[in-house]
């Protein structure tokens, strides 16, 4: 993520692309929430053309063919989208939330036909006591994937 001076966290989760040439992040500052792609030789990363879509709380990625998850912890959101073979484009094509369930997911992995996301639980303090859980879904399907 060159050229990012912004404070904090910015860059986040890691996947590869669809046809394995590359590798996916999140850039949680750029343009409000970015994806990025990042050439694994050099480094070099350039913002995947993912329309409208932000990703300013982007974290967990997973990669299922072309569709990738990108869990948006703060948002209580998992935010799916269908990318081409070399991960350069995509675009939104579902949004999964569970108000009563979802208490800050932060990543994702897929178990048969359901995608699995731990809750981080970041919305109390940790104590002894605190419980923590996983949250299951099942997987978004799509012709084109």
């Amino acid at each position: 993520m060159t050229g990012s001076r912004e404070p904090g966290f910015t860059a986040n989760g890691i996947e590869r692309t669809p046809d394995g040439s590359a590798l996916l992040m999140v850039n949680t500052v750029a343009g409000g929430g970015g994806l990025m792609r990042v050439d694994p030789r050099t480094g070099v990363a350039r913002r995947v053309d993912i329309g409208d879509t932000r990703l300013p709380n982007g974290d967990g990625l997973l990669l299922l063919g072309r569709v990738l998850y990108v869990v948006q912890q703060q948002q209580n959101a998992v935010d799916v989208l269908l990318l081409d073979d070399r991960g350069t484009r995509g675009r939104a094509i579902a949004r999964i939330t569970d108000p009563a369930r979802f208490r800050i997911p932060t990543t994702a992995a897929a178990w048969g036909d359901r995608v699995y996301l731990p809750n981080a639980r970041f919305d109390v303090e940790p104590t002894a006591d605190t419980t923590y859980d996983a949250v299951v879904v099942d997987q978004v399907r799509h012709p084109m994937s």
